[in-house]
């Protein structure tokens, strides 16, 4: 199909230049819109030697995409939003009110144009599917349907402080990843992705697991680096519109990004979610103020919701079930959880043989958008997720699924995982080592590199138990809860737990975590939708509890959900840490002791017979 491609800019109401890209198919007949707001570049400029549609797929992620709607008779719209790309404007903070605003005048433009029937939907990856989600405070009749992937509901909670710990590895990092995109310098971009891909290369060397899916891990040092330099010389920055060929415009809009937002800095020394300060221009506002959880039961206007995450993509499962328990009930809802990692490139069960991911995520999002812009309707499900280890598709009418009951398992004495209860004083021993490693689902939320199977815990500063072998398949889908009874000589401890699979030839898999810092511990008794299957923690000062030296803690919280078949004969593990030095700050404990009094796990499990 012929398509039409235009690059321009909006003026905003106060004047601020916003960079648009419409590809649309070259017919007559009015059709729906397909709206993508991103900080990342709408579309690169590159020299000749990469303009190839192949090489062009490679560069950008939405590429085959686009083509995709676009042959199926949508237009679709890439803006770099406010401050970003070749958009003028500043960042304040992510998500910001005046971004938003924006956001109602491109729609406004979209449905003015003569090829629009007036129906836009929005979808996006991570940034780019907050900034859908956002759409939701405008009440636009004209947004029908959002598809937030691999996105944040809850900015505090889900990203930057998971557990109410800081997650500063990636913080740092996305920050300085930011940096290098509002200057244009895509040069400093290839360095700093390389300089992060090469310990996790390292790591995914090692691993045993390996297969013919791991390119990455194959990637000599020196290949990466050529590619880097390779990539650097021939990708300019991101593509001026086309009524500034000379990238006048896009210069100055560049030279005034000087005082952009830097996450990691703002997000320095902050403990609770209402500790204002957050935003300099805004001193009262918190980080609620840019957070997509505030607007549920807000809006009566709600367009329909497609939920999508990976079981190993930071804790952005989690994110898409909440999303999905607060608007439940609103007509279009939809949730689907799959075996991947932050996007849809891999399939990175270590069950799967080559590790690519052959879902039909275009067709799936085609059909959702057809219901919701064109009127199309399909027997589809509202719930639909992915069991890994027994590799299969499931589908369900309700979050958690029917049929699943609850097993508790105590840590015991001897490293055991059993079904009864004993007295155990359990040391852990805290001296800032461990951490998770350097390919899992805290790393993955930037492009670094492809990867493949996240790998077990080291035995290195670490408590681990193991149950019994199983005696049935035992599959566990919904959300573990873990129930702690410790004293710590620290003034401030976190505990990190990891559930693992062990095989019977002694092979461990990763299956989930949780990680929480304990004085944030007052449960809520009256729960927001969003968490009415585990433990709501409000994370704000007022609920803050003591933690000195020789505290009696009392503390539940959930693992991350999963969908996971534990094979008859396999067994349960789990390993405690005080601490992931490779992804979440420290603290100021330092070498300290946490004694395990009472520990038990409530799993949501279905026997097999």
């Amino acid at each position: 199909m012929k398509h039409f491609f235009e690059s321009r800019y909006l003026v905003m109401r106060d004047g601020v230049n916003i960079a648009i890209d419409l590809t649309r198919p070259d017919v007559t007949n009015p059709i729906p819109t397909i709206l993508r707001l991103t900080r990342y570049h709408r579309r690169m400029k590159v020299r000749r030697p990469l303009r190839n549609p192949k090489i062009q797929s490679e560069l950008d992620q939405h590429f085959d995409n686009r083509n995709f709607f676009v042959n199926h008779g949508y237009a679709w719209v890439d803006v770099c939003v406010r401050g970003s790309g070749a958009s003028g404007g500043k960042r304040i903070s992510p998500w910001s009110q005046d971004e938003i605003e924006d956001s109602r005048e491109i729609i406004d433009w979209i449905i003015s144009q003569s090829w629009s029937d007036g129906n836009v939907g929005a979808r996006g990856i991570s940034y780019d599917g907050t900034a859908a989600e956002c759409l939701i405070t405008l009440s636009h009749p004209a947004l029908k349907a959002i598809a937030p992937r691999f996105a944040l509901f809850d900015v505090y909670e889900d990203i930057a402080f998971p557990g109410g710990i800081p997650l500063t590895g990636f913080t740092k990092h996305w920050s300085a990843f930011n940096s290098a995109l509002d200057r244009n310098r895509f040069d400093e971009v290839m360095a700093l992705l390389l300089q992060l891909s090469k310990p996790a290369r390292e790591q995914l060397a090692k691993s045993p697991f390996k297969n013919k899916g791991d390119k990455f891990a194959a990637m000599g040092l020196a290949q990466s680096k050529l590619v880097s330099t390779l990539l650097s010389k021939l990708v300019l920055g991101v593509a001026p519109v086309d009524a500034d060929p000379d990238s006048k415009i896009l210069k100055k809009h560049i030279d005034s990004r000087t005082d952009n937002m830097d996450v990691h800095k703002a997000a320095k020394g902050m403990v609770f979610r209402d500790q204002p300060g957050m935003i300099p221009e805004r001193p009262d506002d918190t980080i609620d103020n840019f957070s997509p959880h505030l607007f549920v039961d807000k809006y009566d206007t709600v367009p329909a919701i497609f939920n999508y995450g990976g079981w190993f993509d930071s804790a952005y499962a989690r994110s898409a079930i909440k999303r999905y328990l607060s608007y439940e009930d609103r007509d279009g809802t939809r949730l689907i959880i799959g075996p991947w990692k932050h996007g849809v490139d891999q399939n990175i069960s270590v069950w799967n043989k080559n590790r690519t991911s052959e879902f039909d995520h275009e067709g799936e999002l085609l059909s959702f958008f057809d219901e919701h812009l064109k009127g199309k309707i399909e027997e589809s499900h509202k719930v639909k997720y992915f069991t890994i280890s027994e590799e299969k598709w499931n589908t369900s009418s309700t979050w958690p699924p029917e049929g699943f009951e609850t097993q508790r398992r105590y840590l015991a004495k001897g490293g055991n995982l059993g079904l009864e209860s004993e007295k155990a004083s359990l040391p852990l021993s805290v001296q800032g080592k461990h951490h998770s490693g350097k390919a899992g689902r805290w790393s993955c939320l930037l492009p670094i590199l492809s990867l493949t199977h996240y790998l077990p815990q080291s035995s290195e500063n670490l408590l681990s138990f193991n149950s019994p072998a199983l005696e049935n398949d035992i599959e566990m889908t919904g959300h573990p809860i873990v129930h702690f009874e410790f004293t710590s000589t620290s003034s401030d401890p976190r505990i990190f737990v990891y559930l693992e699979d062990l095989t019977p030839s002694g092979e461990i898999h990763y299956v989930t975590e949780g990680q929480f810092r304990a004085i944030h511990r007052k449960e809520k008794k009256i729960k927001p939708k969003s968490h009415q299957y585990f433990p709501f923690h409000s994370f704000k000062k007022k609920d803050q509890k003591s933690t000195g030296p020789g505290t009696k803690i009392i503390m539940e919280f959930d693992l991350l959900p999963l969908s996971y078949l534990f094979k008859k004969g396999h067994s349960l593990r789990i390993c405690i840490s005080g601490c992931d030095t490779q992804n979440f700050e420290i603290g100021p404990q330092g070498i300290h002791t946490i004694d395990l009094e009472k520990t038990w796990f409530d799993f949501p499990i279905n026997i097999r017979d």
